[in-house]
């Protein structure tokens, strides 16, 4: 593939989430939506690949690349249309006399979610998770709301939670500050400023 039409890919990729992001903060249902579904299904990923992920496929739920699903003994069905995400290159850098894993760009990989494929009879049985223990009552549910608006944000732009700001929020274009309150409204505030930030 010719390094423009790869590049291509990457730039369309970011755009895509960056699109989604948007999208979450026009409408907070929609980002409630996001958050139930890496929570049932990709807790572990990035945000920016379980953006991608929800973005392409909401009802994608275990995902894994080609040659993956063969060592687990599964076929990809014919036709099965991939879902792309990014995938960080790393590398050591030192400093301050010690090595540090530094990410230098991107790539994408096609993986495909689990209702692309076909067991074979030598297909593993795949693990379930159980994710009671991460639901809770109404609070809970609005904390989380705000750590995981949080990480969205902190994506672009770092945000710092302060009892010493009179107004509810503000940005320098550096940085995000939010007044310490309760959850629900700084997730509203976090939004508010954020949108502020992108424009």
């Amino acid at each position: 593939m010719e390094n423009k039409e790869f590049m291509d890919i990457i730039e369309g990729l970011k755009g895509n989430i960056n699109d989604k992001i948007k999208d979450f903060l026009e409408n907070s249902q929609e980002l409630k939506d996001f958050i139930d579904f890496r929570k049932k299904h990709f807790y572990n990923y990035s945000i920016r690949n379980t953006v991608l992920i929800y973005k392409q496929d909401r009802s994608a739920s275990t995902i894994a690349g080609f040659k993956k699903w063969k060592e687990l003994g599964y076929n990809i069905k014919k036709g099965a249309k991939a879902i792309k995400i990014l995938v960080p290159l790393i590398t050591n850098k030192e400093r301050e006399g010690k090595d540090e894993k530094y990410v230098y760009g991107y790539k994408y990989a096609n993986v495909f979610d689990i209702k692309s494929t076909v067991p074979t009879d030598k297909a593993v049985e795949l693990p379930t998770i159980d994710t009671r223990m991460k639901r809770g009552n109404s609070q809970y549910r609005i904390t989380e709301l705000f750590k995981r608006s949080k990480e969205i944000v902190e994506q672009y732009i770092p945000v710092e939670v302060t009892d010493e700001l009179e107004a509810k929020g503000m940005t320098d274009g550096e940085k995000i500050y939010i007044r310490k309150d309760r959850y629900a409204a700084m997730s509203g505030t976090l939004m508010h400023e954020f949108t502020h930030y992108l424009n």
